[in-house]
């Protein structure tokens, strides 16, 4: 159902620990104690999704 939702243009997030979830979405985004570590399928960096918007409680 979610994926349909996406598929039709709306946004959709998805937060798991299991892989066979996380194969079904366009982008992965990977953390350990609450940092970045990796991603998958962004052409740009996670960070640069924050630049700009409020960070508030960062740094």
């Amino acid at each position: 159902m979610l994926r349909h939702r996406v598929d039709a243009g709306a946004a959709g997030l998805l937060v798991t620990h299991e892989a066979r979830h996380a194969a079904w979405a366009d982008r992965v985004v990977f953390l350990r104690d609450g940092v970045i570590v990796d991603s998958t399928g962004s052409p740009d960096s996670p960070e640069s999704l924050l630049a700009g918007h409020g960070t508030r409680g960062r740094g």
